[in-house]
C-alpha cells in the first residue's frame, strides 16, 4: 500500500518552532494557503464528518456542493476528482493534514488537521487568517476616522481645532499606507499579519 505523507519532520530534534511556525510545526503561510482554498478545506470538513472516506465519495460531494446538484453532473465531479487527486489532497499530504493512499484512493485526517479545522472554527485572534485580519484593521480605522470627523463637525470639545475634512483626509492616508503595506507584503508572499490588541 502507497500512502503520501510526511513525516513530521519540520522541527528538529531540540529545536525550537521558528516565528513563523505554529504549534505543530506548520508554518503560518501554509495554514492560510490551506484556509484559502474551498475546496482543501470541504475535503477537511467532510473527513471531521466521517473519516477515513473513499476519493470518490469526496470528488461527489464536493461537486455537489460547488454545482448544487444532487448528483452533480459528470464533467464536474470527474473535474473535482483530477484536482483533488493531483492537486490538493498531496499537497495536504505533504503537510501531514491528510493521509492519502493513493492507491486504493482512501483519504483520512492526518496528525496536523486538527491545528487547521481548529482555526478555521474561529479560534484565536492569532490564527485569524490575513484576510480577516485586514478588514478587522481596516474597519476600526475607517470608524475611528468617521467618529473623529463626526465630532469635529458638532464640534465637540478638544476635536474642534481640526476640521473634519482633515480627520477625514487623515484617515483616509492611514488607510492608504495600510493598503500599501498589505500589497507590498503579499506581493513578497508573506500573508498580512498585524498586531492586534488582545480581547
Amino acid at each position: 500500500m502507497t500512502t503520501m505523507q510526511r513525516q513530521p519532520d519540520d522541527v528538529g530534534a531540540g529545536s525550537e518552532p521558528t516565528k513563523e511556525e505554529g504549534e505543530a510545526g506548520l508554518a503560518r503561510t501554509d495554514i492560510y494557503d490551506v484556509l484559502s482554498n474551498e475546496r482543501r478545506m470541504m475535503v477537511l470538513e467532510l473527513l471531521a464528518a466521517a473519516d477515513p472516506q473513499d476519493l470518490g465519495d469526496l470528488a461527489e460531494e464536493i461537486a455537489a456542493r460547488e454545482t448544487g446538484e444532487r448528483p452533480p453532473p459528470r464533467n464536474k465531479r470527474t473535474s473535482v476528482y483530477v484536482t483533488l487527486h493531483q492537486t490538493h489532497l498531496p499537497k495536504l499530504a505533504n503537510l501531514s493534514i491528510v493521509e492519502y493512499d493513493d492507491r486504493e484512493k482512501v483519504v483520512s485526517l492526518g496528525s496536523r488537521a486538527s491545528t487547521v479545522l481548529a482555526q478555521q472554527e474561529g479560534g484565536s485572534t492569532e490564527s485569524a487568517a490575513p484576510g480577516a485580519r485586514w478588514s478587522e484593521l481596516s474597519l476600526a480605522v475607517a470608524a475611528s476616522g468617521l467618529g473623529l470627523a463626526g465630532g469635529s463637525a458638532i464640534g465637540l470639545p478638544g476635536l474642534a481645532s481640526l476640521s473634519a475634512g482633515a480627520y477625514a483626509v487623515a484617515t483616509l492616508a492611514v488607510l492608504v499606507a495600510l493598503l500599501a503595506f498589505h500589497v507590498a507584503r503579499n506581493g513578497a508572499g508573506v500573508p498580512f499579519d498585524p498586531p492586534l490588541p488582545n480581547r
